[in-house]
């Protein structure tokens, strides 16, 4: 087996729940978006996972979720972000910083981004933290944690499905049971403003 395919074979793999772990529970059905969550071994927070369809383009939606230094147009709180280093066409640097609600200090990330093509044109896309890829910044606490996926398949008639799942930890004094609470408000905006900014183009 070939190295790339015994990475994508692994992905796969760990995408589609073959890992120790809760069962998936829909906590929240909004909009045709499904919004699941469960709890995952070695970690107090809670993993997410996101389903929809999307009326766009693959190509125009690829552009959308790549364009970094244009995040804050739908990422939820984003108040800041910039592509840090493109690596090679499927792979690229970005930062991002999310707007906290006071007495909570802003959070940022710096994320690692790979993408490849599956079977029957299916993208997959995953984000891995690079916390110290770049300086810290005042003000705000670094994540050190953060993993994400996409599976982004496409439909007819210019649509895609997609099934997002992503883990974090955002560090600091926050107790777990406060950001389980929360956890699914600000990835079920992103998703809405997506859907919503890729429909008016």
């Amino acid at each position: 087996m070939s190295k790339s395919l015994l990475i994508l074979c692994t992905f796969i793999m760990s995408f589609t729940g073959a890992v120790d772990g809760d069962a998936w529970r829909l906590t929240t059905k909004d909009e045709g978006i499904e919004v699941y969550t469960r709890k995952t071994k070695n970690s107090a927070f809670k993993e997410i996972r996101i389903k929809l369809v999307i009326e766009a383009p693959m190509d125009e939606f690829l552009h959308t979720l790549n364009d970094a230094d244009h995040y804050g147009d739908w990422v939820f709180k984003c108040s800041k972000s910039y592509l840090v280093e493109s690596l090679d066409e499927h792979s690229y640097i970005y930062y991002v910083k999310t707007d906290m609600p006071f007495p909570i200090r802003d959070r940022d990330l710096v994320v690692h981004a790979e993408q490849w093509e599956g079977p029957n044109g299916v993208i997959y896309s995953k984000s891995t933290a690079m916390p110290q890829r770049i300086p810290e910044e005042d003000g705000a606490i670094r994540i050190q944690k953060f993993d994400a996926h996409w599976e982004i398949t496409p439909l007819e008639d210019d649509k895609i499905k997609i099934d997002y799942r992503s883990k974090t930890d955002p560090g600091g004094m926050l107790p777990a049971w406060v950001v389980n609470l929360g956890i699914t408000k600000g990835p079920l905006e992103s998703m809405k403003r997506l859907r919503k900014s890729l429909n008016e183009n």
